[in-house]
């Protein structure tokens, strides 16, 4: 999925250039870590492919263990998490000069890792307890069954011809077997990717709710060369994306609607404080109040 730049003219629209270029940096900031973890995936899957193939030449069943992919999917949440912490202090610190005589609220306290070796050693102490986190296990879980599906449908249909005992032949069924679990790279980037966003928004969301200066929260597809109906601004039969509109803070439709709202969203909650003129006009401004709009429901079995 190529990198999408934000629509700097909408942006500085509706919350004004410095705002904007805040933003701007971030999600900089997000494609640099987002395409460092598809580079993981691509190194992962060589790999995997070599891995396969030791298990075929050696006759055993193909295995492709969960822990590899637990491992990865634990370091990339990490870390979106470490980032995203630091950009809700960003923005907090902008707010903060157009409020300063509302005391803002510290993020809650959290345990960041920042760095590598602060990775691997809460990554020990969930393997000691026996469990991951829940949504961690769920995604790395998805990963390994789809190489799985891909590789040993691939070898079902091959393993015949390679029993023949040809060397050409034998080189060819793991050339198509290796090939099978290369097209399954792009379907784990897209879920690292969508995660990704759940874990950058929802910590975001989790830093603002505790500070009482941000009172609503600007959906917007910052990233929109290939915008979805979803998230766009588009109106189609009565019915519109979210781009644009505003949600009241502890309003369950934000909860509910904060992104990822489909596969591969880019979009952002940004917070709002009446004490910027700028966001007061958006706060104010009825037609935009997500509540006065039927919006495109989400796909089905999203949320």
């Amino acid at each position: 999925m190529p990198i999408c730049k934000i629509n700097v003219k909408k942006a500085v629209k509706l919350i004004g250039a410095e705002h904007t270029r805040i933003l701007v940096r971030l999600a900089k900031e997000q494609d640099i870590a987002e395409n460092s973890w598809a580079k993981e995936l691509e190194t992962l899957n060589d790999q995997i492919s070599k891995m396969i193939e030791g298990q075929i030449k050696s006759g055993t069943a193909i295995k492709i263990p969960l822990e590899i992919f637990e491992r990865l999917m634990l370091a990339n949440y990490f870390q979106t998490v470490a980032a995203a912490v630091i950009g809700a202090e960003t923005e907090i610190d902008y707010i903060a000069k157009h409020a300063p005589e509302v005391k803002l609220a510290k993020p809650p306290k959290m345990k960041i890792p920042r760095s590598l070796a602060e990775i691997r050693e809460l990554y020990d102490q969930y393997r000691k307890r026996g469990r991951m986190p829940k949504r961690i296990r769920e995604m790395a879980t998805q990963v390994q069954k789809s190489y799985l599906k891909k590789v040993q449908s691939a070898w079902r249909k091959y393993s015949a011809s390679y029993r023949e005992g040809d060397v050409a032949t034998q080189e060819n069924v793991i050339r198509r077997v290796k090939q099978a679990a290369d097209t399954v790279v792009s379907r784990a980037k897209t879920i690292v990717r969508t995660e990704t966003t759940n874990y950058y928004n929802q910590t975001r969301r989790e830093i603002y709710d505790q500070t009482d200066a941000i009172t609503h929260y600007l959906f917007l597809a910052i990233r929109d060369q290939a915008t979805t109906r979803w998230c766009s601004d588009r109106v189609v039969e009565g019915k519109r994306g979210r781009h644009g509109l505003v949600y009241r803070k502890g309003d369950p439709l934000t909860n509910r609607e904060t992104p990822s709202c489909h596969w591969n969203c880019r979009s952002e909650m940004v917070p709002l404080t009446p004490f910027n003129p700028r966001h007061k006009k958006l706060i104010e401004d009825e037609s935009l109040d997500r509540r006065k709009h039927t919006c495109y429901p989400l796909p089905e079995g999203w949320r």
